[in-house]
C-alpha cells in the first residue's frame, strides 16, 4: 500500500535544501578548521530564518547533526576532507532516503510517476 498513512508517517521527511548550500556549509567548516560545537541558527547567518530551519532539519535527517544540533562524527569526518567525502556520503543518504524514486529513475519513469511517489 503505497499511500498507507501509517507507512508514510514512518518515512523521514526531508526538507529541500540545495546541494550547493550543503556543500558550501561543509566547505566553510573545513576552511574554518572544523565543525562548530553546535550547528544552530546563529551559525547559519546570512540565510533567511525559514531556510535556516530547513537546513537544520536536513542535517538531522541525513545524520550530520543530532537532535540537539551537535555535530556527529560523520560531519567531522566529512569536514576533514570534503572533496573526497561529501558527495559519496550524500549519495549514500539519498540511496537510503529515496529508494523508490531511484528505482523509478532506473526504469525511465515519467514525471507524473515521480510526482505520485
Amino acid at each position: 500500500m503505497a499511500n498507507d498513512p501509517k507507512l508514510e508517517s514512518q518515512k523521514p521527511q526531508v526538507p529541500y535544501v540545495s546541494f550547493t548550500t550543503l556543500k558550501g556549509l561543509v566547505e566553510r567548516m573545513h576552511k574554518e578548521g572544523g565543525v562548530p560545537a553546535r550547528v544552530d541558527r546563529s551559525y547559519l547567518t546570512g540565510m533567511s530564518g525559514g531556510y535556516q530551519v530547513q537546513i537544520l532539519m536536513a542535517l538531522k535527517v541525513i545524520g550530520l547533526i543530532d537532535d540537539d544540533s551537535v555535530p556527529t562524527d560523520r560531519l567531522r569526518e566529512i569536514t576533514a576532507n570534503p572533496e573526497k567525502s561529501f558527495v559519496p556520503y550524500l549519495q549514500e543518504q539519498i540511496d537510503l532516503l529515496y529508494p523508490e524514486m531511484i528505482e523509478l529513475g532506473n526504469k525511465n519513469g515519467t514525471a507524473l510517476q515521480l510526482a505520485d511517489l
